[in-house]
């Protein structure tokens, strides 16, 4: 597992999210939660981090097709869904500037 000093391509998108967005992205880390997840981290990225484990894997391949346009094509791969947002949560892009 890569960890954020590995990552030199990733940029991240610090800045204010919409209001909506954050009360779905607290939704999403409420229900990873209720899942015996970390509670700061989503779904997508606990997906990512354990796809080695098969349900996990399948979980993320449902989140990854629901979320299709969410990819960025980055050094000649395409890095989808999932793998974003494990990389946000590395580089703590949903917490507020002050707290990084």
């Amino acid at each position: 597992m890569a960890t954020r000093d590995q990552i030199g391509w990733y940029q991240a998108r610090h800045g204010r999210r919409p209001y909506w967005l954050s009360l779905l992205i607290a939704l999403d880390q409420f229900i990873n939660a209720l899942l015996w997840g970390y509670v700061d981290e989503t779904l997508s990225s606990r997906a990512f981090r354990s796809r080695h484990k098969r349900r996990w894997r399948i979980v993320e391949r449902i989140i990854n097709t629901l979320f299709f346009r969410d990819k960025q094509r980055i050094d000649g791969r395409t890095v989808k869904h999932c793998e974003l947002a494990y990389l946000a949560e590395l580089h703590r892009e949903h917490l507020p500037s002050r707290l990084q």
